[in-house]
């Protein structure tokens, strides 16, 4: 006896759950952007250590010691703005992964697979009697296909409405279930992104070790210069002032005041 509710080729089954290819390939776009944003914030960060190199080996040869403390500063700012960038980008990716979520599961093909999975629920249970089945709204117009399929695996007598929310009932004697897809969200929705915090903290590591050894490095190469006076720019800040909260700070835009060409 067949159980299928026939449906539209066009669509994949992922993880029990039918999606629109076309939500797919959106998906697959989110994917790629990500993908393309890691690899132009290596690159960004490569470029901006081969322009601080350069303007610091300029800075010791002519004999400008505030160079390097400007190369820190605009090395904080780098490291701060590629953060801030991947962090907002994974928020954004994180957004459009929900909305697809959304989308997916109140798909009429999607109902139409959770009815055809409740009918076989119910079928194996081997219940008889009236089957009463109460729909979204937005299955109307698929009535007379979803009526058809259901005659062709139910024998007994069949009740169909449909109602403005989004919920799906079947029942049949005292078996009832039920679909909700915004409850489905709801449980779901929150673990999307949810270790956004991990992954703040993990760059934090990062980006401060990349930091110490940036000074290691430029420390020595002061040394072996002859340079053995703290590195003071015009103001009297000296290397050791430019801290890690320059590139840890709570800025709206992630980056440290006075930087506004890296935001």
């Amino acid at each position: 006896m067949p159980r299928h509710i026939p449906g539209s080729p066009l669509t994949t089954a992922v993880d029990g759950v039918v999606v629109d290819r076309r939500q797919l390939a959106r998906a697959a776009a989110v994917v790629r952007i990500e993908r393309e944003g890691r690899r132009w914030a290596k690159q960004y960060t490569l470029k901006s250590m081969a322009a601080i190199e350069a303007s610091w080996r300029s800075a010791a040869r002519e004999g400008y010691q505030a160079g390097v403390a400007a190369a820190l500063t605009d090395a904080a700012a780098h490291f701060a703005a590629s953060r801030a960038w991947c962090l907002d980008r994974r928020r954004q990716i994180a957004d459009e992964v929900r909305q697809l979520l959304r989308g997916a599961v109140s798909h009429p093909q999607a109902l139409l697979a959770t009815l055809d999975e409740g009918l076989a629920v119910l079928q194996g249970a081997q219940l008889t009697g009236v089957l009463s089945i109460r729909l979204p709204e937005s299955l109307r117009k698929r009535h007379d296909e979803i009526a058809a399929g259901i005659a062709k695996a139910w024998h007994e007598g069949v009740a169909i409405d449909y109602h403005d929310g989004t919920q799906m009932w079947i029942w049949c004697g005292d078996q009832v279930l039920e679909f909700d897809p915004e409850r489905y969200l709801s449980e779901v929705g929150p673990e999307i992104g949810a270790d956004e915090a991990n992954v703040s903290e993990a760059a934090q590591v990062i980006t401060s070790d990349a930091m110490t050894r940036l000074h290691a490095t430029i420390d020595a190469a002061l040394q072996g210069a002859g340079i053995r006076d703290t590195t003071v720019n015009q103001e009297g800040a000296s290397i050791e002032d430019i801290r890690h909260d320059d590139i840890t700070g709570d800025n709206a835009d992630g980056c440290p005041s006075g930087h506004d060409g890296y935001r």
